[in-house]
């Protein structure tokens, strides 16, 4: 999605220090995973107002591929008939993991998928090459078990820049009802979007 403006020919206006208007845009389009599965149709069709024209396109976009799609109207009904979207917001959806602080990203497997691959070494290893890989990773397995087990610690921890952003979306995230109560989704969507630019 932030690759998305430089496509659409907008990335002299995305970088723009003078006029953030776009990339404050963009940056609320994508806390849109902080919002409530069930809130993100509202949340959308609020933000989808409040935006630049330069992002409709965008926006339309990211509804349709992410929120819900929606055919023509018609006459007899008042609303459009909507179908689901082709990623559902409860695949990507980050409000209950940003409220207790977890991991949003899937960072943890590609870095074991890298390392696994660094300890097999090749990209077609013969079986009995890979079965070997296979124990060594298991017996790294058995060893971290162990040790949290015994209340050690098996990672490193997190770097102090992500762990801010980490503790500062908890913050906002766990105020999101108040936001919703006082009418104030877009400052909710503001406040996380201003951490996609730290």
């Amino acid at each position: 999605m932030r690759r998305r403006p430089r496509t659409t020919g907008l990335q002299a206006a995305y970088s723009d220090p003078e006029h953030r208007d776009l990339k404050d845009g963009v940056h609320m389009l994508l806390s849109l995973a902080f919002v409530p599965v069930e809130d993100l149709p509202a949340a959308f069709e609020e933000l989808r107002n409040d935006l630049v024209d330069d992002l409709l396109d965008i926006a339309d976009t990211f509804e349709k591929t992410y929120i819900q799609v929606r055919r023509p109207r018609r006459a007899a009904n008042n609303r459009p008939p909507s179908v689901r979207p082709r990623y559902s917001p409860a695949d990507w959806n980050q409000y209950v993991a940003a409220q207790h602080g977890e991991q949003r990203t899937n960072n943890l497997c590609e870095a074991w998928h890298r390392r696994f691959n660094s300890l097999v070494g090749k990209a077609h290893p013969t079986f009995y090459a890979l079965l070997r890989d296979i124990r060594k990773e298991q017996a790294t397995t058995e060893s971290n078990i162990r040790e949290l087990d015994l209340g050690r610690p098996v990672r490193e921890p997190q770097r102090k820049k992500y762990r801010t952003v980490t503790e500062r979306l908890q913050r906002i995230v766990l105020r999101y009802q108040e936001h919703k109560e006082d009418g104030t989704i877009l400052s909710f969507l503001r406040a996380c979007g201003y951490q996609f630019s730290l």
